[in-house]
């Protein structure tokens, strides 16, 4: 089918001002979508780990459904292409099955390379109806900051319309946790004899994250809570209890004042 820019058809009946603000955004946006059909609502797919909400608004559902039965229509809701998965339009299905309708206007658009689908769909319910709100999008950002710290936080703000500064508020203490770990467990590799090259395909990074991490002197601010996250997880063959018990045998005579040092000569 050929593409379909959102918005550029009409939509009328007796509440069209509240379809109409529901695709405004879009349009100024320039947002282009591939696809414009009709499909049952059992093919919508709902997967809960991409959906950007906490919850979806029962009293925006109960005023879509009567619009729907006064005979507005409502801009398509977005799917994942192949998987059929919903990006946006919960309010708006959800909306449709309480008027006992069988099918809905759906369009398909692609997840941005290198973008977690769960912060595109937010950035999609950022834009129009009732909008996601700031908590939901800060508990996506932590989110994805816990699981790749090193995720680009400009692209962050970018989908979740907010400055860098912000997202950087929401997210510090997580970034600055999940590298100290990261460090630790290049350095606990590193004293198995590991090569950067070696850690960095194990930890998914690149050589010179590694090189960075093992140069930083962790040893200053090295903690137990460190010590047993990073210890976690590291591949059989290395022995990690000794590596750590080496490690804290090196913090505590670090610690001695020089005349106990000297009383080891």
């Amino acid at each position: 089918p050929a593409p379909l820019v959102v918005g550029a058809r009409p939509f009328v009946g007796r509440g069209s001002r509240l379809a109409g603000h529901l695709v405004a955004h879009r349009v100024e946006a320039g947002a282009v979508l591939v696809g414009h059909h009709h499909r049952l609502l059992g093919e919508v797919v709902y997967d809960q780990t991409i959906y950007p909400r906490a919850e979806w608004s029962q009293s925006t559902v109960n005023r879509y459904a009567e619009a729907l039965n006064a005979g507005d229509e409502f801009p398509p809701i977005v799917l994942e292409p192949d998987t059929n998965r919903l990006l946006d339009g919960m309010h708006r299905l959800q909306a449709h099955k309480q008027a006992l309708r069988d099918e809905i206007r759906v369009i398909w658009q692609e997840v941005p390379e290198g973008v977690p689908a769960k912060l595109f769909a937010a950035s999609l319910s950022a834009k129009h109806g009732d909008r996601i709100n700031g908590d939901e999008l800060k508990t996506i950002a932590r989110e994805i900051a816990g699981t790749n710290p090193d995720y680009d936080l400009k692209t962050i703000a970018k989908y979740s319309g907010v400055t860098r500064q912000t997202v950087s508020k929401w997210v510090g203490d997580i970034v600055e946790h999940r590298r100290n770990v990261r460090q630790v467990t290049a350095l606990l590799l590193t004293r198995a004899g590991w090569s950067a090259r070696q850690i960095a395909d194990h930890l998914g990074v690149n050589h010179s994250t590694v090189v960075r991490d093992v140069n930083d002197d962790i040893l200053h601010h090295l903690t137990e809570e460190l010590l047993r996250e990073a210890s976690t997880g590291m591949p059989p063959e290395v022995d990690v209890e000794s590596i750590v018990e080496e490690i804290r045998q090196e913090r505590i005579f670090a610690s001695w004042t020089d005349e106990e040092r000297a009383l080891l000569k």
